[in-house]
């Protein structure tokens, strides 16, 4: 399918479809995350990516199918977000509201070249020679909307999206607040002005238009239900827009690396293991030029694995039999890296067992990866040892589905063990 396209190809496609108006796109469930932050239909990108590779654009055979789905992100090392299991946006709005009990809308995103390039987040207008927080709301003067929230009730930790009278910027977190003595961002005039420290959840390099019903003169910064438009509406406009940047919001942000074990999570089975898991690997290999950013895909899949993780940890705790050992779960123990396992298990009749948990947010026919130090253990320790297969995996709407492989099935004639890697070294016996 994209044998003659090249990385190039799809930025090229990318900017086609950046000058569209992204309503054109409505329903889509798989989108694109780009390294700039924007998004873009799986099926229109792809399309276009062709045609700038070969001036033919398939038609309306081409089939956005798990195998060219996997063959995309694989040769042009970018992220597909599907976001049919994206959370339902009422529920989510509730959610979000109990998380951060400040939500706001800052406005001021007239010199957004200025701030996308600083973890400040200020405005044009503040008289750096006024310290408002002495100030009683009342004296405040100019903009008293404005200035209020900015500086009497914006905390640590609250959630702002950055949204202009017609535009998007990003979204971003708290770090700080107001402090007429710094930190300072200097908006271009000469004249920095008192800023907060923020963590942008996302950022664009360049605003896109929301279409939001917004006031004709919004203000500069205000809890954001109080708009023509509200969180809701907010919330609509990511999920149809940027479903990456929505599923963002729906992870633990405070600590993504290390997501948090959550008791809402929902089972939705123990499965018989698949007939077929497919291989993803060409007998024949492509000698194709693509960049890859090692340690980018290495955080994305150690954020899938801890997730994967924390579900199994909270299917135990309910279910003591849950890896079919023979005797019920007494005993869990998380293990360091490079041990060949995750956890040692100890059974109620005292027997030891150990447990590999490998998580995709794909099929149950997804491939799976061991390193070669995993191999050479469950080589080792067959008879007590147990891989869990997460799949369909989903943080947003806390919800997955596993089976289990013994390791004396893992070893039998079913499974194929193919080498992705060589180690090169010197030939000391030649």
């Amino acid at each position: 399918m994209y044998e003659n396209v090249e990385k190039n190809d799809v930025l090229r496609a990318s900017e086609v479809l950046n000058q569209r108006d992204y309503a054109i796109y409505p329903n889509q469930q798989y989108w694109v995350k780009m390294s700039d932050g924007q998004e873009y239909p799986y099926k229109e990108l792809a399309r276009e990516a062709v045609f700038q590779a070969t001036g033919n654009r398939p038609g309306k055979e081409f089939q956005s199918n798990e195998s060219n789905r996997y063959e995309f992100k694989r040769r042009f090392q970018l992220e597909i977000i599907d976001s049919s299991i994206l959370p339902d946006t009422n529920n989510f709005v509730q959610e979000l509201q109990q998380r951060y009990p400040r939500i706001w809308r800052c406005a001021d995103s007239f010199k957004w070249d200025i701030l996308k390039r600083s973890q400040l987040l200020t405005f044009d207008w503040l008289d750096p020679q006024i310290d408002y927080s002495s100030l009683d709301v009342s004296e405040i003067g100019r903009g008293v909307r404005s200035i209020k929230p900015w500086v009497h009730e914006l905390r640590q930790g609250d959630l702002i999206f950055i949204m202009g009278k017609n535009n998007y910027c990003g979204v971003a977190i708290a770090k700080s607040e107001y402090n007429w003595f710094g930190p300072f961002l200097d908006m271009g005039d000469g004249s920095p002005k008192p800023a907060i420290e923020v963590r942008y959840i996302h950022r664009l390099e360049k605003p896109v238009q929301h279409s939001l019903n917004t006031h004709n003169n919004p203000t500069t910064f205000t809890k954001i239900d109080q708009y023509n438009f509200g969180l809701a509406e907010t919330l609509k406009f990511l999920k149809n827009r940027f479903p990456g940047v929505y599923e963002l919001l729906a992870m633990d942000m405070e600590n993504q690396d290390q997501p948090t074990l959550h008791s809402g999570f929902i089972f939705n089975g123990l499965t018989d293991s698949p007939k077929q898991i497919l291989s993803y690997l060409k007998d024949k290999p492509s000698f194709t030029a693509h960049s890859i950013d090692w340690e980018e895909e290495q955080k994305k899949s150690k954020v899938t694995g801890n997730i994967g993780e924390r579900f199994v940890e909270f299917l135990v705790q309910s279910d003591k039999n849950l890896f079919q050992l023979g005797s019920p779960i007494k005993t869990m123990e998380k293990q360091k890296d490079g041990v060949g396992y995750d956890y040692l298990v100890l059974a109620e009749n005292n027997e030891r067992f150990f447990i590999e948990v490998k998580s995709t947010y794909g099929s149950s026919s997804t491939p799976f990866y061991m390193s070669r130090n995993e191999r050479s253990f469950l080589k080792e320790n067959e008879s007590n040892y147990r891989l869990v297969r997460v799949y369909n995996l989903s943080s947003k709407s806390k919800s997955g589905k596993i089976f289990i492989l013994t390791g004396i099935e893992l070893k039998s004639s079913e499974f194929k063990f193919k080498a992705t890697d060589y180690e090169v070294s010197f030939n000391s016996h030649k």
